[in-house]
């Protein structure tokens, strides 16, 4: 490890981490009075690149297909308002441009708990 390495991991990490409070924040602001149902959408991460460009964003959208789609799109039109939000409340050199990306995990995670639940398993 070359010295000076690990700190820059430990800043990509709070800058990940900061970037996802912000646009969980930046959620309600955005999309304010646009018929979006903010709790259906949760951002679970955050990858930006080293030289703070760009950034990608896993999204999960709970629903129906449907939902996943028309809430990704509205997510994807409003990249700038986002990017806008996180100028102004992050304090970076650069605003990474943001892509976002849907994940099923969590939708994936819930299916497996209720078919659990259904199992009649003997409690020992």
């Amino acid at each position: 490890m070359r010295p000076g390495s690990k700190p820059k991991v430990d800043r990509m990490k709070r800058v990940n981490e900061q970037i996802l409070r912000e646009l969980s924040t930046g959620l309600y602001r955005v999309g304010q009075g646009q018929g979006i149902d903010f709790a259906k959408i949760s951002f679970l991460e955050v990858h930006t690149s080293p030289d703070l460009h760009t950034a990608q964003v896993v999204v999960s959208v709970l629903g129906s297909a449907e939902d996943a789609i028309r809430t990704l799109g509205w997510l994807k039109e409003n990249r700038i308002a986002f990017q806008a939000h996180l100028a102004k409340t992050v304090g970076l050199k650069y605003t990474p441009i943001l892509h976002f990306r849907q994940t099923k995990a969590i939708e994936k995670g819930t299916r497996v708990l209720s078919i659990l639940d259904e199992l009649d398993i003997p409690q020992e």
